[in-house]
């Protein structure tokens, strides 16, 4: 055989095996649109975006599930894992969310992924909620809650990325995110009325090493809320406004209370909202077991018009009735530093903390707040703390 010969098995071999390999790490793209999906906004199009994910899910490597551009009409859609290889969903479009009653009342979710690792969410589209359909049904605050549906909830979902999505009128909670690890969400913005009930713009509980940066929150409730059991949650770089501000809680009503540790919130920017950063925990019920917060670090905020700037609250009770004894929640180890701004109450500074576990190591650092009435000063107030102060504080710190 001479060397030309040779030469081009050898190249052909090569060639071969490049291309094989090429397409082993090409994404494969499942459009919805040829799983039968119809942009016109009113066909129920959960069973076709279902086979997309289904046969995406199943690809031996990367996949993208894409949504291509229009109105999509969904009444509810799980999408589960464990898939064969990194999984996108591609939103270009806007998916819209059920406004007839008997497909929303007592259902605690619209888009749902569970189980999987290595997710992506991205696109630039939306997800329209219809909120103003479901938040009628919201009477909490009379007792009773029906179940409404956040917008999209990430279970048990590992080393994935959530950006460059909007979120519009949930009729609960927008971002649900439970039992993850390792995310990264970024860009994303949420918008509902100040006054829409419940529609926090993400919570999060029993998650770890959860980063949350680059977000502009408008809604009616908590901005960023975060439950029991989460540990090393970094939030930068974000807007709240209208909203409740970012808040630590509501702990205490379990009986199994875990802790919740290491939380960073910095450069971050709070503008005509009922709260900026808090820690909220309801009074002891008979059975509360207790729990930790710990390790917490609030710093480079600036709030514009804000009621409640800097909060703790251990008698947190939104509607009565409530727990009598005095909350077992231990809170210690928390820096509010260089936080600045101004302020629409005169308690610009309000750490009400537990008579039976007094929070213990709470520090206030290079505080500037300027109180916009009439009636003096901006102060603080404090019960059962212990403050360290540092740098120049504004108002004084109280003991």
């Amino acid at each position: 055989m001479g060397f030309s010969s040779v030469f081009n098995i050898v190249f052909i071999a090569v060639l071969f095996l490049v291309v094989s390999i090429t397409n082993a790490l090409q994404s494969n793209v499942f459009d919805v649109t040829h799983y039968g999906a119809v942009a016109d906004g009113k066909t129920d199009n959960s069973k076709a975006f279902s086979k997309a994910w289904n046969e995406s899910c199943q690809w031996q490597g990367r996949s993208s599930v894409l949504i291509p551009l229009g109105s999509y009409f969904l009444s509810s859609l799980n999408l589960n894992g464990p898939c064969n290889g990194p999984m996108e969903f591609l939103i270009k479009g806007v998916l819209k969310a059920p406004t007839e009653p008997s497909q929303f009342l007592n259902t605690n979710h619209w888009i749902t992924f569970q189980y999987m690792e290595n997710l992506t969410v991205t696109g630039g589209g939306t997800l329209d909620g219809k909120g103003a359909s479901g938040w009628p049904y919201n009477t909490c605050n009379k007792g009773q809650c029906p179940g409404l549906p956040a917008s999209l909830i990430l279970l048990f979902i590992n080393n994935s990325e959530i950006n460059h999505i909007n979120s519009l009128n949930s009729k609960n909670v927008h971002l649900n995110i439970f039992g993850c690890h390792n995310m990264n969400l970024s860009h994303i913005t949420i918008s509902a009325p100040g006054d829409s009930p419940n529609t926090d713009g993400m919570h999060i509980s029993a998650s770890t090493n959860i980063r949350v940066s680059v977000m502009d929150i408008a809604t009616g409730d908590d901005c960023i809320s975060l439950g029991p059991g989460n540990h090393r949650i970094h939030i930068s770089k974000s807007f709240c406004g209208p909203g409740h501000g970012i808040s630590v809680g509501s702990l205490g009503r379990s009986d199994e209370e875990q802790h919740v540790t290491r939380l960073v919130v910095t450069n971050c920017t709070f503008t005509r909202t009922l709260n900026g950063v808090r820690i909220k925990t309801w009074a002891a019920t008979p059975n509360d077991a207790g729990g930790i917060v710990s390790n917490m670090l609030f710093d480079s905020i600036v709030v514009n018009n804000v009621y409640n700037p800097i909060l703790i609250d251990q008698q947190y009770c939104p509607f009565p009735p409530c727990g009598q004894d005095s909350s077992l929640i231990q809170i210690a180890n928390v820096t509010f530093s260089n936080i600045r701004g101004t302020s629409a109450s005169r308690e610009a500074v309000k750490l009400v903390c537990s008579e039976s576990k007094p929070c213990k190591n709470i520090v206030l650092e290079n505080i500037n707040l300027k109180y916009l009435g009439h009636e003096g000063p901006a102060i603080s107030s404090c019960a059962h703390v212990n403050v360290i102060s540092r740098g120049q504080l504004q108002p004084p710190a109280c003991s």
